[in-house]
C-alpha cells in the first residue's frame, strides 16, 4: 500500500484577488526585516535572518468556517474551541462541473454525481464537490461568478451525516444568493447553522481527487474567538 498527499490548498500571495472582497480581506506582506538590513547587526557572528509580517482575514485562500460565522448562539464555537475531528474525516469527491455558474446544485445533482463514483457517503464524514472553477480563469469575472448548493442539496447532505462540505468557491452557496437583497439569501449557510455542520471553501487541485475516495485532513489555526481560519488541507489516498 502506498500512500501520498494532495495539496488541497489555494497559494496565498501579495495582494491576491479575493471573491467578496467587501468582506475578505485582501492579504498583504512586508518584511520587517531582511537579510540585508540584518547584515553586520551581530557581533560576534556572521547570521542574519529574514522575517515578515502580514495581513489576512479569517476567510482568506482556502479557509474552513467555525460554526459561530453563521450562527448567532452564544454556544456556537469560535474555531479555536473546536474538537479536531471536525477537520480530519474520510472524504469523497464528486464531479458537478456540468452546473453552470450562477446556478444551484440541487439534490439530485448530489445524487447522481455520488452514483457515479461508486462511493457512499459515510457518517462523519467530509464531501467535497468538483466544479472545475479554476478552468474559467481567463473568463471575465469567473472569481466572482459560481455555482452553490440549494438549501435541500445541503439538508440532503446532513442527512447523509456529512459534517463539512468543501468547494473549490469562495461559497458553497451560489454567488447569487450572496447579495444583500438576494432571494433566496445564503440558503446552503442558513441550512448549515439549522444543521450544526461546517463547510471549506477555496479549494484546490479538486480535479485529482474526483471520485476518490480518501482521509481529508485541513487543520485550521487555533485563533481564539476566529470565525474561521485559513488552512492547509490535503487529500490522504492509498494506493494499492
Amino acid at each position: 500500500m502506498v500512500r501520498r498527499l494532495i495539496d488541497l490548498s489555494r497559494p496565498i500571495s501579495h495582494m491576491m484577488p479575493v471573491a467578496n472582497p467587501h468582506v475578505n480581506q485582501v492579504p498583504a506582506f512586508w518584511h520587517r526585516l531582511t537579510h540585508e538590513s540584518e547584515r553586520g547587526t551581530h557581533k560576534h557572528s556572521d547570521i542574519s535572518f529574514q522575517i515578515r509580517d502580514f495581513l489576512i482575514g479569517e476567510h482568506v485562500g482556502t479557509h474552513v468556517d467555525a460554526l459561530c460565522h453563521f450562527t448567532p448562539s452564544p454556544d456556537a464555537p469560535a474555531i479555536a474551541d473546536m474538537e479536531l475531528e471536525w477537520f480530519f474525516a474520510d472524504a469523497i469527491c464528486v464531479d458537478v462541473s456540468h452546473i453552470t455558474p450562477l446556478s444551484f446544485i440541487e439534490v439530485d445533482d448530489l445524487k447522481v454525481a455520488v452514483a457515479k463514483t461508486g462511493l457512499t457517503v459515510k457518517p462523519g464524514s467530509t464531501f467535497l464537490y468538483f466544479q472545475d472553477y479554476y478552468a474559467r480563469q481567463d473568463q471575465p469575472n469567473w472569481l466572482h461568478e459560481f455555482a452553490g448548493l440549494t438549501g435541500d442539496a445541503t439538508h440532503w447532505l446532513a442527512d447523509q451525516g456529512v459534517k463539512n462540505i468543501g468547494c473549490e468557491t469562495a461559497s458553497i452557496d451560489c454567488s447569487t444568493a450572496m447579495p444583500k437583497d438576494a432571494n433566496p439569501s445564503f440558503p446552503a449557510h442558513r441550512a448549515c447553522r439549522d444543521r450544526g455542520i461546517i463547510n471549506t471553501e477555496n479549494l484546490a487541485n479538486l480535479d485529482k481527487v474526483v471520485g476518490k475516495a480518501f482521509t481529508y485532513i485541513g487543520l485550521p489555526l487555533p485563533l481564539v474567538g476566529g470565525t474561521g481560519s485559513p488552512i492547509r488541507a490535503v487529500a490522504l489516498l492509498e494506493d494499492a
